[in-house]
C-alpha cells in the first residue's frame, strides 16, 4: 500500500518498523528514493513548463531567490513535487512558488 512516506493516514507503525528493518539490512536511502518517485502527471508537467519558463531569479545575501506564479486551469494534487523538481533543477537556492486558479 502506499504510505506517502509515511505521512498518509493509512500508515500504521507495521509501515515504519518496515522501513527501519530495511535500514538495518543496509537498504539504500538513495535507491529507494530514486525508484520511489513515480513520473509526474500531464497536469503537473503542465505546471512544471509553464513555471520554468516564467521562473524569475534575484541575488539577496547571497542567494539566489527564485519566485514564480502560475496560473492552473484547477486543482492540481502533489503541487509540492512540482515545486521540488523546480527547485532541484532550476539552482537557485530559495523558491516561492504559487499557483492560481478560479
Amino acid at each position: 500500500a502506499d504510505t506517502g512516506s509515511l505521512t498518509y493516514d493509512s500508515a500504521n507503525p507495521r509501515d515504519a518498523e518496515c522501513l527501519a528493518w530495511l535500514m538495518h539490512q543496509g537498504a539504500s536511502q538513495v535507491a529507494i528514493n530514486e525508484y520511489r518517485q513515480t513520473a509526474l502527471s500531464p497536469a503537473q508537467q503542465s505546471a512544471m513548463v509553464e513555471a520554468f519558463s516564467t521562473l524569475k531569479t534575484v541575488q539577496h545575501n547571497g542567494l539566489s531567490v527564485g519566485s514564480v506564479v502560475i496560473r492552473l486551469d484547477g486543482y492540481v494534487p502533489g503541487m509540492a513535487r512540482v515545486a521540488q523538481n523546480i527547485l532541484d533543477n532550476s539552482g537557485v537556492d530559495v523558491l516561492l512558488f504559487g499557483g492560481s486558479y478560479v
